[in-house]
């Protein structure tokens, strides 16, 4: 830039020689000439030559004067654009939250803006002709003067991420985009560099990733859950019916109830993988979370042993929630083992209750959350601890820290999916030898709860002489549902899948009281079924059967709002009474 100044100033006083000169050299032949052809008075040719000289420098003084002048104001003009361009540039470098810099061909900084400034907590006096090493750690100083060389040596622009330590102590990756300044000649003097703090952007990439890995594993679980729901179904069964058609006092009882016991150990595990996936069926309604968590604490003394001390702090004022009150309880017996395996020596497990108001910084700072009031349960141990990657992954299903055979993996999975499925967030604090907190955020209600925590006792179903007829593509579970129907005194048709089912029906419609209908079948599903059955007789009554859970049904399109459905496993006592209740409810309306 000086040396375009300097070349456009000599060109200037060039022009200026060169007009002054023609200008003088035109004058004196001119008027020279005139003067001694009409003049031949030596005396007078004299004064009016003297005239002429006046006058000469008259004119050139103000052919002088306007040729400076003018020169003047364009350089004067120059020098305005040049500072109002330096203002804008220095306004961008100034105004943006970027970090901007340059460096010279050492890596020492010729620029360093506020922003940049702002990073390392010095200003940028402070920073001007040190290079990486004044301001990072040795590690972090030779990352980056490694990815300086690789930019000036390229002689092209490359963008990539760097790991810095900012000035509170935290670790921030940033985004930097380096290219190469080039001198006069064409040789590489320096760098120039812009940096945007991306470490937010980052966490919420990692929690997009992680929420969609959650999902995927949690359709496998779900698909999982429905194979097993199908043959606990028949396990289930067939020990019911033995039950059922076994002595009290029979050898084979308490192998029959080994067997139940394994399904039904079985069939929490398919729970706990719907429940991972979010698809679980709950049961919500307004309830105390003071009083799940009163009404808890006898189990969890028996959970954590002896050796652990339990304190239970509540709100004074009820904190209602919309939720589930068994699976809150799950969650937190859930908890509480996971304290107790990190207190193998004993401690001190702390639960308690508390009201706090989500706002738009308390979701930028912890990054999750609805703005709102939430109720909030919060599990404290005295453990060991976990560090900061065990902290990101201990949701992630089946990541474990204890030893094989010890833990699957899924229980902190499962409490993480019970959790959203309320529509709620968890968050956990930990530090090596320091304890754990684990925070459960329910959005809170205002309105009334229920205390009613009476159950009725189940009466043994009644008999039945009705006409039933079971569509289902599983011909084990079709042959159970029909043993356990007969077993009640119903008349049982069977139907191998929705085709089936409606040809049968169109056959012995007036025969039929009430159908059993499996909705995901080959071919016409339960769904496709039923309304041509309709057709034929609108006053049917049907109960549908899936071993998928309601959610992934109506998803699909296979079952409508409001339509009940029983989901496999189901108790052959708990069949009967459905049925019972479907044909009963429909005498009733009929009188």
């Amino acid at each position: 830039m000086k040396h375009a100044f300097d070349r456009a100033d000599r060109i200037a006083s060039l022009k200026i020689i060169i007009i002054y000169s023609l200008f003088a050299a035109l004058w004196i032949y001119f008027s020279d000439n005139a003067l001694g052809l009409l003049i031949r008075d030596q005396e007078l040719l004299v004064r009016l030559s003297v005239l002429k000289g006046f006058l000469f420098i008259i004119v050139t003084a103000a052919l002088l004067y306007q040729l400076i002048f003018r020169y003047l104001r364009k350089t004067r003009a120059v020098e305005q654009d040049l500072h109002a361009s330096r203002n804008l540039i220095n306004t961008l470098i100034e105004g943006t939250t970027d970090a901007i810099f340059v460096k010279d061909r050492a890596g020492r900084y010729l620029l360093f803006n506020t922003a940049a400034a702002n990073v390392v907590g010095k200003s940028a006096d402070q920073v001007i002709g040190h290079d990486d090493t004044f301001l990072f750690s040795p590690e972090e100083a030779t990352a980056l003067m490694a990815g300086d060389r690789r930019v000036m040596e390229s002689g092209r622009v490359m963008t990539y991420e760097d790991y810095l330590t900012n000035v509170d102590g935290s670790r921030r990756t940033f985004l930097s985009t380096k290219g190469p300044i080039f001198d006069g000649e064409g040789t590489v003097s320096g760098l120039f560099g812009i940096s945007r703090d991306i470490t937010e952007q980052k966490q919420l990439e990692e929690q997009l990733l992680h929420s969609q890995k959650m999902d995927a594993i949690g359709q496998l679980a779900g698909g999982v859950a429905h194979d097993l729901n199908n043959i606990l179904t028949v396990i289930y069964g067939y020990c019911g019916v033995l039950q059922m058609r076994m002595e009290i006092n029979s050898p084979y009882r308490s192998e029959i109830d080994l067997i139940y016991g394994a399904a039904e150990r079985a069939a929490n595990l398919t729970r706990s993988l719907l429940a991972f996936s979010r698809k679980q069926i709950i049961h919500q309604k307004n309830v105390n979370l003071n009083d799940i968590v009163i009404n808890v604490g006898s189990l969890l003394t028996r959970i954590i042993g002896e050796d652990i001390e339990l304190n239970t702090h509540s709100t004074t004022n009820p904190l209602t929630v919309f939720a589930d009150s068994g699976q809150i309880e799950h969650v937190l017996l859930n908890l509480a083992a996971n304290a107790r395996d990190a207190m193998p020596h004993g401690g001190k497990l702390t639960i308690e209750t508390m009201v706090r108001d989500i706002d738009e910084e308390f979701i930028h700072e912890q990054g999750f959350g609805s703005p709102g009031k939430y109720a909030v349960i919060s599990v404290t141990d005295t453990g060991m601890g976990m560090d900061a990657n065990t902290c990101k992954k201990i949701f992630e299903p089946f990541f474990t820290t204890k030893d094989i055979g010890q833990g699957t993996g899924l229980g902190l999975s499962i409490v993480y999916g019970v959790i959203t499925q309320h529509n709620g967030y968890i968050s956990v604090a930990s530090e090596p030898d320091k304890g754990t907190v684990f925070q459960i955020y329910l959005p809170q209600v205002f309105e009334d709860y229920s205390d009613d925590n009476e159950e009725t006792p189940l009466d043994f179903p009644q008999m039945g002489t009705e006409t039933v007829l079971v569509a289902e593509d599983d011909p084990s579970i079709r042959q159970l549902t029909a043993s356990v129907l007969e077993e009640f005194g119903y008349n049982v048709m069977l139907a191998q899948d929705g085709m089936d089912a409606v040809g049968i029906f169109k056959a012995a419609s007036e025969k039929i009281d009430i159908i059993i209908m499996d909705l995901v079948m080959p071919g016409k599903s339960g769904k496709e079924a039923y309304e041509e059955i309709i057709n034929l007789r609108p006053d049917v009554k049907i109960l549908f059967m899936s071993g998928y859970s309601p959610d992934i049904l109506l998803n699909k399109g296979f079952l409508d709002t409001g339509e009940e459905v029983i989901i496999k496993p189901v108790q052959p006592l708990e069949l009967i009474r459905r049925v019972r209740a479907a044909l009963d409810k429909v005498k009733g309306d009929s009188q």
